[in-house]
């Protein structure tokens, strides 16, 4: 993806807060502004804090928010709406066995309108079989991805992979990969950015998987 500078989008979706489009979209992530800042918990809105608290249980091992995370960030668009990413080891026993990155998106009313989660299983991971671990240790790769009902069909699906894949060079310096079984809604995306050549579709070399070039 050849860089892009912000100047070069169209002025009316800056003014106006009207909804990216799929263009914008990807040229926002082709260009080498992204606005991404580091925030602090208290700096969080009420909505962001309950979603992390909720969806960090599974191995916190007690940890409050404020132990448990090691970056916490934000990526503001011209539409108004923003991406908070959070990343934190979760832990079996207290062994630390995967790496992974809550993403959370709000409106401009700060409304979280959809979700997603980036994991890593870490080596020390004993819970995958044997024969499975090529396929599943290593690499980032989309653990979820969910827009809420009633902010269907307005690209914010689109978007957050999008973010995916820019979190996941940010923080693991490598592509984002697919799910194994991606639904048939992100099988499309997928298929669309392979189209684009931004993405390669799975093969064995990919663990089976879609990943982003």
């Amino acid at each position: 993806m050849a860089e892009t500078s912000k100047s070069e989008y169209p002025q009316k979706a800056y003014d106006t807060l009207e909804p990216m489009s799929r263009d914008d979209i990807e040229k926002y992530f082709a260009g080498s502004n992204i606005p991404c800042e580091d925030v602090g918990l208290d700096d969080l809105p009420a909505s962001i804090l309950e979603t992390l608290d909720e969806q960090t249980q599974r191995g916190r091992d007690g940890r409050s928010l404020s132990e448990l995370f090691d970056t916490v960030s934000s990526i503001q668009y011209p539409d108004g709406f923003t991406t908070y990413f959070a990343s934190y080891l979760r832990s079996d026993n207290n062994v630390p066995d995967e790496k992974v990155v809550k993403v959370i998106d709000t409106n401009a009313n700060e409304i979280v309108v959809g979700n997603g989660t980036i994991v890593f299983y870490l080596p020390t991971n004993t819970s995958i079989v044997s024969g499975a671990r090529h396929k599943m240790i290593g690499f980032p790769f989309v653990g979820t991805t969910d827009t809420l009902s009633e902010h269907r069909q307005q690209g914010l699906g689109a978007r957050r992979l999008f973010v995916m894949g820019y979190i996941s060079r940010k923080i693991f310096g490598m592509p984002l990969y697919s799910g194994l079984q991606p639904s048939p809604q992100a099988k499309s995306l997928w298929d669309t950015l392979v189209q684009e050549e931004l993405a390669t579709p799975p093969t064995g070399e990919t663990h089976h998987r879609y990943r982003f070039l």
